[in-house]
């Protein structure tokens, strides 16, 4: 995949289209970020000017199966209110994406999933993937699916995340208790999160921490200006002069949450740590704050889903493979509809460049065969 991918980021250099930014992971620049918009309106225009017809509004129901061989041969779409089959002798490339927006294929894959939110678009609904299952189709990584913590809610966008609570808010549920370690990996809390009724948390914290956010966290987004300043206005923050004001104008339980922040408190004055969740130290090696100086301030964040990472399984050749791991005869599939790139752990710029990546293999791998085809 990574040759592939290389070679798809060279052809799009040679056709003027180059990354705007290159970012670094684990020391490494190696995460290319283009401008997507860019990215599609010129394989558009490549797509047509070579003849390929691209209708929209035609959303695809079904993959037609050769009955005798197994091989698929077209597809079932829907276009003007009616159904009808397009045909392919060759057959079929699935690049239809993830499923985040399909709450009960989520709560299939792990229970809890689909009280997440999502910021990924509305058309990732799963639809490559079920389809794919239907003919046979083997899975991978579904069990790796994780979300990501934390947003605010209804998020759209990145900029509504925040990672405030590494810096010394506590996380509570819906009950006023503490359930994890906040200096966990994000990942890890989120999959604590998703065990909490309706997957709710809040961000807990005071104004000495609030401070701290806004010096060392580098907020963006919404949230950026009350880091700083301590305004609310239209934010979906509360505040309060006492623990137990700010949790009432919260709607969660005051004295719930006085016990749980006296508790906290108390452990790190005699302790300098966390007993209950084990957290030691807030980024950057700084000793845990208590959560004394007025005012009082909680957060109502949950986890979202960035991608789904996980699902049909594909060989070097993009060829969907079934359960027996034999290749499914006209079935290619690249992008997020497939599974087995990531693992238990999805990497910055992975999704990007396997995309690429095996987008171009699936591409090459369906001309090979149809030269095999012609002879």
């Amino acid at each position: 995949m990574l040759p592939a991918a290389r070679e798809q980021i060279v052809w799009f250099e040679q056709n003027g289209i180059r990354p705007i930014a290159l970012f670094a992971e684990k020391g490494v620049r190696r995460i290319h970020k283009f401008d997507m918009p860019e990215v599609i309106f010129f394989l558009r225009k490549k797509a047509l000017s070579l003849g390929v017809k691209i209708w929209t509004g035609c959303p695809v129901k079904d993959l037609i199966q050769d009955k005798v061989t197994g091989r698929i041969k077209g597809v079932v779409f829907t276009r003007a209110g009616a159904d009808r089959k397009a045909f392919a002798s060759l057959g079929v490339v699935l690049c239809s994406g993830g499923f985040s927006r399909n709450k009960s294929l989520l709560e299939s894959v792990q229970e809890g999933l689909q009280n997440v939110a999502t910021i990924a678009p509305p058309g990732l609904t799963g639809d490559g993937l079920k389809m794919g299952i239907k003919v046979g189709a083997a899975t991978a990584d579904l069990e790796h699916i994780k979300a990501s913590y934390a947003f605010t809610d209804n998020p759209s966008t990145y900029q509504d995340m925040t990672f405030a609570y590494y810096y010394g808010p506590i996380i509570v549920n819906d009950d006023c208790a503490r359930f994890v370690n906040e200096s966990a990996p994000y990942k890890e809390i989120a999959q604590k999160v998703i065990q909490q009724h309706e997957a709710k948390s809040y961000l807990v914290f005071d104004d000495e921490i609030r401070k701290t956010v806004s010096r060392l966290a580098n907020s963006s987004g919404p949230l950026k200006e009350f880091w700083g300043t301590g305004k609310i206005g239209n934010l979906p923050v509360f505040s309060g002069k006492t623990v137990e004001e700010v949790a009432q104008n919260a709607h969660i339980d005051p004295v719930g949450l006085k016990d749980t922040v006296d508790m906290y408190n108390e452990a790190i004055a005699k302790l300098g740590k966390d007993p209950d969740f084990y957290r030691k130290d807030l980024t950057g090696k700084a000793k845990l704050a208590q959560i004394v100086k007025p005012p009082f301030y909680v957060i109502p964040v949950r986890p979202a889903l960035l991608g789904t990472y996980g699902g049909l399984k594909i060989n070097t050749d993009a060829q969907v493979l079934n359960k027996s791991g034999k290749p499914i005869s006209g079935l290619w599939a690249a992008g997020e509809v497939t599974g087995g790139v990531h693992g238990a752990a999805a990497a910055m710029g992975v999704p990007l460049s396997s995309a690429f990546g095996f987008g171009r293999i699936a591409g090459l791998s369906a001309t090979k065969a149809l030269r095999e085809v012609k002879g």
